[in-house]
């Protein structure tokens, strides 16, 4: 893929994973926890955990995310050393957004205890 100037970003759910990234020559590696709406791992870690611990340690831009919905956790996310942060559900209620079923399962859930 570099031979052709694709730029590899991949998606981890823990600090192993992202070790292992950086040494096939990805050029970016997004961590994210449990929080995150896609496959994150079998980790039962929070975003928190792995976002520092990664980028004190790698050479590579680090970008996080799971659980980022406002400007206070992607403060936050930056704070604790990433260059990026990837969000997912706070898009969903733009104007433009595709509309889909989830939005309204989304709005009108009840947390149950």
């Amino acid at each position: 893929m570099k031979d052709h100037s694709i730029t590899l970003i991949h998606k981890c759910g823990g600090v192993c994973y992202a070790l292992k990234t950086q040494s096939v020559g990805a050029d970016a590696v997004t961590v994210m926890g449990y929080e995150n709406g896609g496959a994150a791992g079998m980790l039962d870690i929070t975003t928190l955990c792995p976002v520092p611990r990664v980028a004190d340690s790698f050479e590579v831009p680090v970008i996080g995310g799971g659980g980022v919905a406002d400007s206070c956790r992607f403060l936050v996310v930056l704070a604790l050393g990433a260059q990026g942060v990837i969000m997912g559900t706070p898009f969903w209620f733009l104007e433009n957004a595709n509309k889909s079923i989830w939005e309204s399962r989304l709005i009108w859930s009840e947390e149950k205890i």
